[in-house]
């Protein structure tokens, strides 16, 4: 058995002597990554263990029982804790980044007013930064956001949490310089709304980009979505700005509640939900996609037929992942959706679809392959045990060179840990299984015969273990 040991608490105290003792030294002068939660801003036991030689950091700042971040301008002009903690956190950040001369990813909690962040200036070799789980105060004016984050030019990527009452009636597109972002290859941004967040990408304005190659956009609502005009509040939540149109890969994740509206019954299948296409239509404009993951939560109800499928499968002509888990689902994808999909994209090599209806074979005219990774999310019950063989035997030849073993490809969502949602259902891993067999099968008789392609009617099966 294992040994746990049980986590050991230090006085602040004792850091304070030791930096006495060692004359101001850090501790661990080669340390290169550190997590740190700073419990009093008025402490300083962290200069301890700060050094040049620091590359990586997650810094947090602990709320004080009592405190709320939420605090209004006017709260902070009249003085008080919120405005002392303010002040403290910011020296704080500005006392370690004078020391950490080398730090590269830096990722800060409990920042919770832009002021804190001011020191992030001084940043010479700063190449990842994550303050999703910071600037918590509303009242945060989004274009000095921008203009503060900006300035670090060496940035590479960017996680950012965005509030709703953040600029929402501002015109931000000519306060942010084209200039700024010239590095960054990857941005995630967290959208909280109230409502539907219409376009949120675009509030980076005029920004060019020139380098970025990959984007997350979560969205999630605290309550249920109303506005004046839902279908094209639904038509541009995914309508990105130009400056987005060279990405490469997109990451969305919807955790909207999308209600009934009158004005979008065209658009939905009865009871069930928005369709699919409808929401990643808009997404025709990134003619350089390559990889593309759509992830719902349990409030958004998305629907999915094979015209959907037909739609999308017009787009993105290089596409070579696509991952859809939907949570909430309903609608019918066939075999006959899948075969169409795959030769419309002939790169592709992942595919990850929420369901499919049956278990239909069709006449392979020409093999996919490319695909390396092909995962089912739900699958209905067979009928006869004949019809899953030949199914497998189907998938054996259309795609010669599909991967059966695990695990399949790491699908989750960036900065998110591994669930569930990705794993495929239980009569999946048996397919996969018997399509394991089959190739097997028809690499004995290719080998055999030199035949390639050519494989008899009826194929005996191993028995499955």
């Amino acid at each position: 058995m294992g040994h746990q040991f049980a986590p050991i608490t230090v006085h602040p105290s004792v850091y304070d002597c030791l930096l006495v003792m060692s004359e101001g030294r850090p501790l661990l002068p080669r340390l290169r990554e550190l997590s740190w939660s700073q419990k009093a801003t008025t402490g300083r036991e962290y200069l301890a263990l700060i050094s040049t030689t620091l590359c990586r950091l997650h810094l947090r700042i602990e709320e004080r029982r009592g405190y709320h971040p939420l605090f209004s301008r006017h709260d902070l002009e009249r003085g008080g804790e919120p405005r002392q903690r303010e002040y403290a956190a910011r020296w704080i950040l500005d006392t370690i980044l004078s020391r950490a001369v080398k730090l590269e990813h830096l990722t800060l909690d409990g920042f919770h007013h832009l002021a804190m962040l001011a020191p992030l200036a001084r940043c010479r070799h700063l190449r990842t930064l994550d303050i999703s789980s910071s600037l918590k105060n509303r009242n945060v004016e989004f274009s000095l956001l921008v203009s503060t984050l900006a300035g670090v030019t060496t940035l590479t990527r960017l996680d950012l949490t965005i509030n709703k009452m953040w600029g929402a009636n501002q015109d931000l597109f000519d306060l942010i310089p084209p200039r700024y972002f010239n590095s960054l290859e990857t941005l995630r941004l967290i959208v909280n709304t109230g409502s539907y967040p219409g376009e949120p990408a675009s509030i980076f304005g005029a920004t060019d980009f020139p380098r970025l190659r990959n984007l997350s956009i979560r969205f999630n609502t605290e309550r249920d979505a109303s506005v004046d005009s839902p279908e094209r509040a639904l038509r541009h939540i995914l309508l990105l700005p130009a400056p987005f149109a060279h990405i490469r890969a997109l990451y969305v994740r919807l955790d909207i509640r999308i209600p009934i509206f009158p004005a979008l019954r065209a658009h939905w299948l009865p009871g069930t939900g928005v369709r699919l296409s409808l929401l990643l239509l808009p997404l025709a404009s990134l003619y350089g996609l390559q990889k593309l993951h759509v992830v719902s939560g349990t409030q958004t109800r998305i629907s999915c037929v094979d015209d959907d499928i037909h739609a999308i499968s017009r787009q993105w002509a290089n596409l070579m992942t696509l991952a859809i888990s939907l949570d909430t689902f309903s609608g019918n994808i066939s075999v006959f959706a899948l075969d169409h999909m795959l030769r419309s994209w002939p790169k592709l090599e992942v595919l990850c679809l929420p369901t499919l209806i049956d278990f239909t074979t069709l006449q392979c005219v020409r093999p996919h392959r490319n695909l390396r990774r092909l995962s089912i999310l739900s699958l209905p019950p067979a009928r006869h045990v004949k019809e899953v063989k030949d199914f497998a035997v189907y998938l054996s030849m259309q795609f010669p060179n599909l991967q059966t073993e695990q695990p399949f490809p790491h699908l989750t969502f960036p900065g998110e840990d591994q669930d569930g949602r990705w794993t495929p259902c239980h009569a999946w891993w048996l397919i996969l299984d018997l399509v394991r067999q089959a190739q097997g099968i028809i690499q004995s008789r290719r080998s055999r015969d030199q035949t390639a392609g050519v494989l008899p009617a009826q194929v005996p099966f191993l028995q499955i273990n």
